[in-house]
């Protein structure tokens, strides 16, 4: 593959957005962060997705690729996505100062139907995953070192379920270039699960929070991903 092609796909899959920037309500993607038992409600100021595949080889598929460039459906067996989001929040009557959170994570992603003969099972359309991440706390309203408009990290544990509603009817599909164009579109599912206690050493209490103190946040988070890997990176 020449190196330009190469650089103009890779600068494309950089440029994968995850909806438009959208109030965080229950309803919308980020309508989790304000089910934590702390400050909020929070505005959604944009979040990137970057899947970078990390091995693309299927029983009976060409050599075996690691870090590759290339993700044909037909292919696809585990990959990277990198998450990274920025949401700024409003004080309510327990807190004292708005509190910004900018989350890094990354998550693997597991295709079941790469490891089997069948390229067209509506097995492909279920991706699971699991990773890593933090959330940077920070703003008035964030308490380190014992001083307010401080910032502190804190580790997340993701879970994720990927769904590509288009490849359940995979079989019905006889051209790959609509095949890829559908897989565009798929809908994610996940937990974040934040691990640890927030108390009122993490953040400045108003009065009427007085006594606050928080542990188990495993908050639900979803949205519409758009993935354009199937269209670049198809073979």
């Amino acid at each position: 593959m020449h190196k330009q092609t190469l650089l103009s796909r890779a600068l494309a899959v950089a440029a994968v957005l995850l909806l438009a920037p959208v109030s965080a309500h229950a309803s919308s993607p980020w309508g989790w962060l304000d089910k934590l038992s702390g400050p909020g409600p929070f505005d959604a100021n944009g979040r990137l997705f970057l899947p970078v595949p990390i091995t693309t080889t299927r029983p009976g598929a060409r050599k075996a690729s690691i870090f590759g460039v290339g993700d044909g459906l037909d292919e696809r067996r585990l990959y990277i996505v990198f998450e990274t989001a920025r949401f700024t929040g409003e004080t309510n009557p327990n807190f004292v100062g708005a509190v910004n959170i900018t989350t890094l994570q990354g998550v693997v992603f597991l295709h079941p139907a790469g490891y089997g003969n069948d390229t067209k099972s509506p097995l492909g359309a279920l991706d699971v995953g699991a990773g890593l991440g933090a959330h940077r706390f920070s703003g008035a309203g964030v308490i380190s070192d014992g001083r307010p408009d401080g910032a502190f990290w804190r580790t997340s544990i993701l879970l994720r379920i990927r769904l590509t509603p288009s490849e359940l009817f995979a079989r019905r599909i006889t051209s790959t270039k609509w095949r890829n164009g559908l897989a565009v579109f798929s809908y994610m599912i996940g937990w974040d699960v934040l691990p640890g206690t927030f108390d009122a050493t993490d953040f400045v209490v108003s009065p009427a929070g007085a006594g606050y103190r928080s542990s188990g946040n495993a908050p639900f988070t979803c949205g519409l991903i758009v993935d354009v890997t199937p269209v670049f990176f198809r073979k």
